[in-house]
């Protein structure tokens, strides 16, 4: 009998600390997919608290990296300057897509994991660009939503004369937990 509780006892610790959740090396934990032009790509997420704009542990910012088979990332997209609340938050128009702004959005084109070859921004401030937090827990971080937008690239991508191209950013979903160190 003891032998059985003592077996028990050091498998239920075992199974504990290998289904330990922890963040990669980066601060990332969750994962998140999204249709870009018709493409689907999954994504690990990183959800930061952002304080640039807001006040301490008021606003969020989430991650999502899209990366090749040899670990490059190919796309980026930045939600910043986010209220930490549940419900649907409308994105600003941005550009240039690097102005700090609250509640933005940015998609990155990358080439090699670290050459931008594409920046776009919200090409129109209204209630189809958005991000929805649909579940949040403050105490244990953990944080769902979804989002969609439609984007134009920065002008500085753009040649002279042409008109900018446009994206679709639609089915995006996350699921993450907050990272709440500095």
């Amino acid at each position: 009998m003891r032998k059985n509780l003592f077996l028990s006892i050091c498998l239920t610790f075992w199974f504990l600390a290998c289904n330990k959740d922890t963040f990669d090396d980066f601060g990332f934990y969750g994962n998140a997919s999204v249709n870009i032009k018709g493409i689907e790509w999954a994504s690990k997420v990183g959800i930061f608290k952002d304080k640039n704009l807001c006040d301490s542990d008021t606003c969020i910012g989430i991650i999502l990296e899209n990366d090749d088979e040899s670990g490059n990332q190919n796309h980026q997209i930045i939600m910043g300057f986010l209220p930490l609340r549940k419900g649907k938050i409308v994105f600003n128009y941005t550009n240039p897509s690097w102005k700090k702004i609250k509640q933005k959005f940015t998609y990155y084109s990358l080439n090699g994991g670290d050459v931008v070859t594409g920046s776009y921004h919200i090409s129109e401030q209204d209630e189809s660009n958005y991000v929805e937090i649909t579940k949040l827990n403050l105490k244990t971080g953990d944080i769902e939503g979804n989002f969609k937008a439609l984007v134009e690239k920065d002008s500085i991508f753009t040649p002279k004369g042409e008109i900018s191209d446009t994206l679709r950013i639609s089915n995006g979903v996350f699921k993450g937990r907050i990272n709440w160190r500095e």
